[in-house]
């Protein structure tokens, strides 16, 4: 009889969703940084590649001591250009997930409040609505 007091008595601990929610957080963190370097950094370039690509090319035409560029090679750069603004959107539209990631962290979180020790759960309260704070950046 002590047995299924013990069982009935016992409640569920809040460190696995409070160490879920810090996991959540790290992972949210480290997207959304990925996130950053393909939106600021290769999404800029690719449109400053294609300047740098009409520029090359009216300058070879208008500088005799330069080869000038063929017309297959032109095309053959601006599809290069091309296909990396489809990679870089692919990624950056996968990366999106950060959005998810710091949702779950903040859920996590919330069932870690409910149980019991309640430290425990203040702790992943706090790495939750870092995560949900994180998920809420917009680029």
């Amino acid at each position: 009889m002590s047995e299924n007091a013990d069982k009935t008595t016992m409640r569920p601990s809040p460190w696995p969703f409070t160490v879920a929610a810090a996991l959540f957080l790290v992972l949210t963190w480290y997207l959304l940084g990925l996130y950053s370097i393909v939106h600021w950094q290769i999404g800029p370039a690719r449109v400053l590649i294609k300047v740098k690509l009409v520029e090359l090319q009216t300058e070879s035409m208008a500088d005799t001591n330069k080869v000038p560029l063929s017309p297959e090679r032109v095309r053959a750069l601006e599809q290069a250009v091309d296909e990396l603004s489809v990679h870089s959107l692919t990624i950056m539209n996968r990366l999106e997930a950060y959005h998810l990631t710091g949702l779950a962290a903040f859920l996590c979180s919330i069932v870690a409040v409910l149980r019991k020790p309640r430290w425990v759960g203040i702790i992943g309260l706090a790495f939750g609505i870092a995560g949900l704070g994180l998920a809420a950046v917009v680029m």
